[in-house]
């Protein structure tokens, strides 16, 4: 009779990030407004690295325009030195969204963009941070007009409000985690 070795389980530190981003939206002509950038992250292993989702809405009062878009986000966070301050750059690709013309209620939908920005975090409490951020939205096509040119892209100057999570997860040798899912289950 044999006795299985115990598995090998590490306790790896893991965190997120959930950011509600709220200010200006302009496109530098006659587009102003307010807009909304929503983050939710996990980081790569305890790097500074992560990736996660990014949605971006507000309203561009002159224009009458509500907009709408959400993507795919990578992002480096690092803290500079001991002074309690972040650095934040972060690079979302927005693939779905789109305008609604708010005299109309007519849908106008937006080809994909660019949303790249950089963020100044200064501490607040222990798991809540606040930071300011400049965020342009790239957008090479508009696809109303059929041309290649940047009028339907904007910039966003936004206040952050950041919640912060730490927490331990379980790491396991990959053939260890199959032999301890079949222990569990009493097919060993």
């Amino acid at each position: 009779m044999s006795t299985a070795s115990p598995a090998i389980v590490k306790r790896i530190p893991a965190k997120s990030i959930f950011s509600i981003n709220i200010g200006f939206a302009g496109d530098g002509y006659d587009s102003q407004g307010y807009g909304v950038f929503i983050k939710s992250a996990s980081f790569i292993d305890s790097g500074p690295f992560y990736y996660g989702f990014g949605s971006l809405f507000g309203e561009f009062l002159t224009q009458k325009e509500a907009f709408f878009e959400t993507g795919l986000l990578v992002g480096y966070n690092r803290n500079l030195g001991a002074s309690g301050f972040d650095i934040d750059l972060f690079l979302d690709f927005l693939v779905i969204g789109g305008r609604i013309n708010m005299d109309t209620n007519l849908y106008l939908a937006e080809t994909p963009a660019l949303h790249s920005g950089i963020t100044l975090g200064f501490p607040a409490l222990s798991d809540i941070d606040g930071a300011i951020s400049i965020a342009p939205v790239i957008r090479p096509y508009n696809i109303q007009t059929g041309t290649w040119d940047f009028s339907r892209s904007y910039m966003t100057l936004c206040f952050s409000l950041r919640f912060k999570s730490y927490s331990f997860k379980e790491q396991r040798p990959w053939s260890e985690s199959i032999k301890f899912a079949g222990a569990e289950e009493g097919n060993l």
